[in-house]
Parts: C-alpha cells; sequence; structure tokens
C-alpha cells in the first residue's frame, strides 16, 4: 500500500523529469501549466548564464518547434532571467521585452 506522500505525488512532474538541455523541451515542457513548478525548481538548481549567443540559439529553437505558432505564450511563460537579460541587452527603443521576443520567434520562423 502506498503511503499518503506517495499517493498525493502520484504523476507530479518534478525538475528531474525535464531534459537537462532546453532545446529538448517539448511546447508543453516549456510552457504549460503542469510543468511551471518544475521548470521552476530546475531554474533554482541549474541556472543559464546568458548571452546573445544562447538567445539566439533559445529563439531558433523555440521557433523550430511549433512556438512561432505561439509566440506569445513562449514569450510570456520564459525565465525571468532571460526577459531581465533582454530588456538589458536586446531591446531597443518603445518596444517591451515580451515583444523583442515574440517578434524575433516570428522572424526564425
Amino acid at each position: 500500500m502506498k503511503s499518503l506522500n506517495e499517493f498525493l505525488n502520484e504523476g507530479k512532474k518534478t525538475w528531474k523529469d525535464l531534459p537537462t538541455d532546453t532545446k529538448k523541451w517539448t511546447y508543453d515542457m516549456a510552457t504549460g501549466d503542469e510543468w511551471a513548478e518544475a521548470r521552476a525548481e530546475f531554474n533554482k538548481k541549474k541556472p543559464v548564464r546568458w548571452s546573445m549567443k544562447k538567445y539566439k540559439e533559445w529563439i531558433k529553437s523555440a521557433a523550430q518547434q511549433g512556438g512561432a505558432n505561439n509566440a506569445y505564450d513562449v514569450a510570456r511563460n520564459i525565465d525571468p532571467k532571460l526577459l531581465k537579460w533582454v530588456k538589458q541587452n536586446v531591446v531597443s527603443g518603445d518596444e517591451t521585452p515580451l515583444e523583442r521576443i515574440q517578434w524575433d520567434i516570428e522572424m526564425y520562423a
């Protein structure tokens, strides 16, 4: 017989269920509500140091995995550290970081 904790946590997604290479995440893993806690824990355990090269790789990978059709949702559900990095390094003029990310994903589609 299962303990109460085992029963309550059965089927729950954890950060260990996510591939260590974020490029291999599916659209559901990157944006799904059931993966939200796992993504937050993953980002605490394995923080990413963003650079322009990593940003472009992430944008291309998001666009290739069907993110271009849902670019707004992908941009809305990104890591807050990436959002801050985009605001400091990529955004110019009147655009917001979310708009810049959305437009970059659509551009690579």
